[in-house]
């Protein structure tokens, strides 16, 4: 008997020392679950919700509930949720997140500034930013939240979003406008910076072009794909390779240290 408790005292070292936990990563885009880091630039740390333990941020690592988000100075991190990453946030410099629920997409702004453009969402489903002081809810927007954890302040491009104090009370914010909430929960409106709303419109543009490029071809492009692919095989020429499926797999961060390959359009076909 001692024997064997030595034996299998052993066979576990060794296994732990040949496929440690931190070694493994997720392929494959987030799922409807999960997030992911599209791109990202300077300090970026990531934090599960059953670990004590700051990591670095990767560009493709997955996210999923509880997760924790920092940005140095000069630093941000962009994320994307659902298919094709349709509904994204950028969390700027100096700020801290957290993700509540990416099912719903419900985020935490602890303190900062984060930037929601929201594309698609399912019927039922409420895209959500929270912050110490105020709530913003939206479906199918784009807008910027900040806050210093006693205030809070809404920046809004597109569509209408509903900014409220955590009383309830609030007001609904439309595009060009900015709101502001003060210590005392009070919500004032005021006309939006022309240069806010020249940036939003240059970042949105850069990053739809970026983000596109990352997950590849519509799902119209796709069909025409097939068609061309169609035709190609019969003349003899090479398959266009498939696209990738999506994956779920929600496994802690300590298993998520390296970056996973975002999939970009398909080969090219040459006449």
């Amino acid at each position: 008997m001692k024997r064997y408790l030595i034996a299998l005292f052993g066979l576990s070292i060794m296994a732990a020392l040949l496929f440690p936990a931190s070694t493994c990563a997720q392929e494959g885009p987030a799922s409807a679950d999960n997030g992911i880091i599209l791109f990202m630039q300077g300090d970026v740390k990531v934090k599960s919700s059953k670990s004590d333990a700051w990591m670095n941020g990767q560009k493709g690592m997955v996210l999923t509930n509880g997760d924790n988000i920092k940005t140095g100075a000069n630093s941000w991190a962009e994320l994307g949720f659902g298919k094709d990453f349709k509904n994204s946030v950028r969390i700027q410099e100096n700020s801290h997140v957290i993700l509540t629920d990416l099912g719903a997409i419900k985020i935490n702004l602890i303190q900062g500034e984060l930037r929601s453009l929201v594309e698609k969402l399912s019927k039922n489903t409420l895209f959500e930013i929270k912050t110490p002081v105020s709530v913003c809810g939206v479906r199918g927007t784009g807008w910027d939240t900040i806050t210093d954890g006693k205030t809070a302040e809404t920046d809004v491009y597109e569509n209408s979003v509903f900014f409220s104090g955590l009383s309830g009370q609030g007001s609904t914010i439309d595009p060009g406008k900015r709101g502001l909430l003060d210590q005392a929960g009070l919500i004032s409106i005021e006309d939006l910076p022309i240069d806010r709303m020249n940036n939003w419109n240059k970042w949105k543009e850069d990053f739809t072009e970026r983000r596109n490029a990352e997950v590849g071809p519509s799902p119209q492009d796709r069909a025409g794909a097939a068609l061309d692919q169609q035709a190609a095989t019969e003349g003899g020429m090479d398959k266009v390779k498939p696209a990738v499926s999506d994956v779920n797999d929600e496994r802690d961060i300590d298993r998520r240290l390296e970056p996973v390959t975002i999939p970009s359009s398909g080969g090219e076909i040459t006449p």
